[in-house]
C-alpha cells in the first residue's frame, strides 16, 4: 500500500467519523432528556470537535498542495535534465559517428532509442503524479467544503435547541413560581389551622394531665397500702418458711442418719434392723426435695442389692431383693434421668430373673451417659446374650474407647468379633487384653483358637503354650493342643498332652476318642482300645465314639466285634463314610465282594474324592475282572494324592489289566519323574518296552538298572531278560 492511499484512506475515514458525529449531534438534538443544559454542552463540545478536525483537515490540504507544489518542480527539473542529456547524447553520438562502425552506430541508435523511451516514461510517471495529487488536493478541499457545512448545521441545530430550552425553562420558572405561591398560601392556611387545633389540644391535655395526675396520687396512695400489705405478707411468709426450711433440714438430716445407720446394718448383716431403718427413713422423706428423695431411694436400693449379691441363693437375698426393687423404683419416678438408677434397677431385675426389664433400664442408663465405660460394656454383654453381634460389637468398642485398661471389654469385644467372623479384628482385640493382663489366660485360649481355624499351627501351639503357663491345668488348652499337635501328625506330643490333660480331671468322650486316634496311629493298639472303650462308655451313641472303638477292635484281631461296632457307626450317623470304607475294606480281604461292594458304594456316593475309597473300589473292581471301573476309581484315588507312588503304581496295574498297556508306560514315566530310585517301576517299565516290541528302550531301562543299582533283588531276572533280547 503506498503513502498516498494510507493517506486518501486516513482522509475518507475523518470524513466518516465526522458524518458519524454530525448524526449522532442531530440525534441526540432531537432526543428529549431530563438535562437539557447537559445535553447543550455535550453538543457545543461535539461541535468543538468537529472544528478541530476541520483545522487538521485543512492541515491535510496545506501538506498536501505543498506535496503538489514539490511534484510540478520535480517534473520541470526532470524534464529539463531530459532535454540536457538528449542533447549532450547527441553530441557524443555526432563525435563519435566518424569513427564508428555501421554495427557500432546501430547500437547507439537503439541505446538511444532506449533511453529516450525511459526518460518519456518517467515524465510520463510524473505527469500521472502530478494527476493524482490534483485529484487528491480536489477530493480534500470537497471534504473541507463538507466539514464546514456539516458544522455549520451542528451549529444551528444547536443555537436551535438552546432557543427552545431556554423557551421551556422560562415557562417551567413561571410555572413553579406560580406553585411556590400557591403552596405558600396552602401552608400559612394550613398552619394557622394547626395552631387552632395545638390550642384546642392544650387545653383538653391541661385537663387530662389534671385529671391523670389526681389519678395517679390516688394509685400511689394505694400502692404504699399494697405494698405495706406484702411486705407485711412476705415477712409472714418468710417466717413460715423458715420454720419449714429448718423442719425440711431437720428430716433430711434424719433420713441421712436412718439410711447410714441402715447401711452400716447390711455390712454387719444385719438385714431386719437394715430394713427397718430404711423403712423410717422412706416414711420421713421430704416432698419438696425430689433429687434428695431420689438420692436416698437409689442409695438404699444399692446396699440391699449389694447385700443380696453377696448371699445369692439365700432367703435374706431374695427379701433385700423385694425391698431393693420397690426402692430403686420410687428413685426412679422421682428422678427419671439419674443414669445410675437405671443401672442399679437392671442389676436388680437381673437378680430377680427379669431380663427385659434388666435389658430396658441398662438401655437407658447407657441413652442417659453414652460414655460410661462400664454401661457399655453390661449392655454388650446384654446384645451378646441376645445373639445381637453387632450391637455387642459396638458397645465393647465404645467402653474400651472410655477405658483403653478395661481388659474384660477387649476380651468380650473379641468374642463379639469372632461371632461376626472378623477373626483378625478379634485377634487384635484379644491382643490388646492379655497386653493391660499378661495372664489372661482366656485371651490366650481364643488367640490359640483362631490361628488353629487360620491353620496357623505353629501360633497356635505358641498361645496354648502361654494359656498353660498361667494355668498348667488348664484342660480346655491342653486338650486342644494335643488336637493341634495330632493335625500335624506330631502324635507322640499329642498322646501326651491328651494322657496330661486326663490325668488333670478330664472325663470327656472326645478327649479318649482323639487318645485312642492318635494310639492307633503310634500302634499301640492296645493303650488305644482301652481308651476307645472308655470313650464308648462316657458316649455310647456317638458315631465318632463307636467307629474309633470299632477300629481299635480290628486293630487288636477282634474283627467279629469290630464289625459290629462299624455298623452300630454306619447306622448311627449314615452320612459318616469311615465306618463304611472300614467295612468295605474287610469284606474285600475276606473275599466277600458283593458286601464290600454295598458299603463302599455307600461311601463313594458320600465322599466321592476320597482316597480309601477309590483305592479299594479300584482293588474291588479290579478283583472282579471290571478293568474299566478299576481304572476310573484308581484315576480318582491319583487325583486326589497326586504324588502318592502306592496309587500311580496301582493305576498303573490296572491299565495293564484293561491292555491298556501305554497308559501303563506314562504312568510309570511319572513315576521314575517324581522317585528317580524306584527300582521296581524301572523293571515294570521295561517289561512293558519289550511287550510292546520296543526293546531298544527296554534295554536301555533294565540296563540303567543293573548299572545305578547292581545289587536290585530282581537283578538276576533283569539279566535273563536282557539275554534273550
Amino acid at each position: 500500500m503506498t503513502d498516498f492511499q494510507k493517506f486518501l484512506i486516513g482522509i475518507l475515514a475523518g470524513i466518516f467519523i465526522a458524518v458519524l458525529v454530525v448524526v449522532g449531534i442531530l440525534f441526540f438534538t432531537k432526543s428529549k432528556t431530563s438535562d437539557s443544559a447537559a445535553a447543550d454542552t455535550q453538543i457545543l463540545a461535539k461541535i468543538e470537535a468537529e472544528k478541530e478536525e476541520l483545522a487538521r483537515l485543512q492541515e491535510k490540504i496545506a501538506k498536501k498542495e505543498a506535496e503538489l507544489e514539490q511534484a510540478k518542480k520535480e517534473a520541470e527539473k526532470e524534464r529539463e535534465l531530459l532535454e540536457a542529456e538528449s542533447i549532450k547524447k547527441a553530441e557524443e553520438i555526432n563525435k563519435n559517428l566518424a569513427a564508428a562502425s555501421e554495427k557500432e552506430k546501430k547500437a547507439a541508435e537503439e541505446e538511444k532509442k532506449r533511453k529516450a523511451e525511459e526518460a518519456l516514461k518517467r515524465a510520463e510517471e510524473a505527469r500521472k503524479r502530478q494527476e493524482e495529487l490534483i485529484k487528491q488536493q480536489q477530493a480534500l478541499k470537497e471534504a473541507e467544503a463538507k466539514k464546514k457545512a456539516s458544522i455549520d448545521e451542528a451549529k444551528k441545530i444547536a443555537a436551535a435547541k438552546a432557543e427552545a430550552d431556554r423557551k421551556a425553562k422560562a415557562e417551567q420558572e413561571r410555572k413553579a413560581k406560580e406553585e411556590a405561591e400557591r403552596k405558600a398560601k396552602a401552608e400559612q392556611e394550613r398552619k394557622a389551622k394547626l395552631a387552632a387545633e395545638q390550642r384546642a389540644k392544650d387545653e383538653a391535655a391541661k385537663k387530662t394531665a389534671d385529671a391523670e395526675r389526681e389519678k395517679k396520687r390516688l394509685e400511689e396512695e394505694a400502692k404504699k397500702k399494697a405494698a405495706l400489705d406484702a411486705q407485711k405478707a412476705q415477712e409472714a411468709e418468710r417466717l413460715a418458711k423458715q420454720n419449714a426450711d429448718a423442719k425440711t433440714r431437720a428430716q433430711m438430716e434424719e433420713v441421712d442418719r436412718l439410711v447410714s445407720e441402715g447401711v452400716n446394718f447390711l455390712k454387719n448383716g444385719n438385714l431386719n434392723s437394715a430394713l427397718s431403718s430404711f423403712s423410717k427413713a422412706s416414711s420421713k422423706m421430704p416432698d419438696s426435695e425430689t433429687s434428695f428423695t431420689a438420692k436416698k431411694y437409689l442409695d438404699m436400693a444399692s446396699a440391699l442389692n449389694d447385700y443380696a449379691s453377696a448371699r445369692e441363693g439365700t432367703g435374706d437375698a431374695e427379701k433385700a431383693l423385694s425391698d431393693a426393687d420397690s426402692y430403686i423404683k420410687k428413685s426412679v419416678n422421682a428422678d427419671g434421668q439419674n443414669a445410675r438408677a437405671h443401672y442399679v434397677y437392671s442389676q436388680i431385675a437381673d437378680a430377680q430373673k427379669q431380663p427385659q426389664v434388666a435389658f430396658v433400664e441398662l438401655e437407658k442408663a447407657q441413652s442417659l451417659d453414652p460414655d460410661n465405660y462400664l454401661y457399655n460394656y453390661e449392655l454388650g454383654k446384654k446384645y451378646y446374650a441376645r445373639g445381637h453381634y453387632q450391637k455387642a460389637k459396638t458397645s465393647f468398642e465404645k467402653s474400651v474407647k472410655s477405658n483403653p485398661k478395661f481388659d474384660n471389654a477387649f476380651f468380650n469385644l473379641g468374642m463379639s468379633c469372632r461371632k461376626l467372623g472378623l477373626e483378625n479384628e478379634a485377634f487384635s482385640a484379644f491382643s490388646s487384653a492379655v497386653k493391660i493382663k499378661p495372664d489372661y489366660v482366656k485371651a490366650f485360649l481364643e488367640m490359640a483358637r483362631i490361628r488353629k481355624a487360620q491353620r496357623k499351627f505353629d501360633q497356635a501351639i505358641e498361645n496354648y503354650k502361654k494359656a498353660i503357663s498361667y494355668e498348667p491345668t488348664n484342660l480346655p488348652a491342653l486338650r486342644e493342643m494335643a488336637q493341634v499337635y495330632a493335625d500335624l501328625g506330631q502324635n507322640n506330643l499329642a498322646e501326651r498332652h491328651f494322657k496330661e490333660a486326663i490325668t488333670l480331671g478330664e472325663d470327656d468322650a472326645i478327649t479318649y476318642y482323639n487318645l485312642a486316634t492318635v494310639q492307633v496311629d503310634l500302634e499301640k493298639y492296645g493303650e488305644a482300645l482301652s481308651n476307645a472303650e472308655k470313650a464308648y462308655r462316657l458316649k455310647p451313641s456317638d458315631a465318632r465314639v463307636l467307629y474309633t472303638y470299632g477300629l481299635t477292635l480290628e486293630k487288636n484281631g477282634r474283627k467279629s466285634e469290630a464289625y459290629d461296632y462299624y455298623t452300630q457307626a454306619a447306622a448311627t450317623n449314615k452320612n459318616y463314610a469311615k465306618p463304611r470304607i472300614n467295612l468295605g475294606r474287610m469284606y474285600l480281604d475276606e473275599g466277600k465282594f458283593g458286601e464290600a461292594e454295598d458299603n463302599l458304594l455307600a461311601a463313594y456316593r458320600l465322599e466321592p474324592n476320597n482316597f480309601e475309597v477309590n483305592t479299594n473300589l479300584g482293588k474291588l473292581y479290579g478283583l472282579k475282572g471290571d478293568y474299566t471301573k478299576s481304572v476310573n476309581h484308581y484315576s480318582n484315588a491319583v487325583k486326589t494324592q497326586p504324588r502318592n507312588i502306592t496309587a500311580k503304581q496301582n493305576l498303573a496295574a490296572a491299565y495293564i489289566s484293561a491292555d491298556l498297556k501305554e497308559n501303563a508306560v506314562s504312568v510309570y514315566e511319572q513315576i521314575i519323574k517324581v522317585d528317580t530310585k524306584n527300582w521296581d517301576a524301572y523293571y515294570e517299565l521295561g517289561k512293558l518296552y519289550i511287550s510292546l516290541n520296543k526293546k531298544a528302550d527296554a534295554k536301555l531301562i533294565l540296563e540303567g538298572v543293573l548299572n545305578k543299582n547292581p545289587n536290585y533283588p530282581k537283578a538276576a531276572e533283569i539279566r535273563s531278560i536282557l539275554s534273550s533280547l
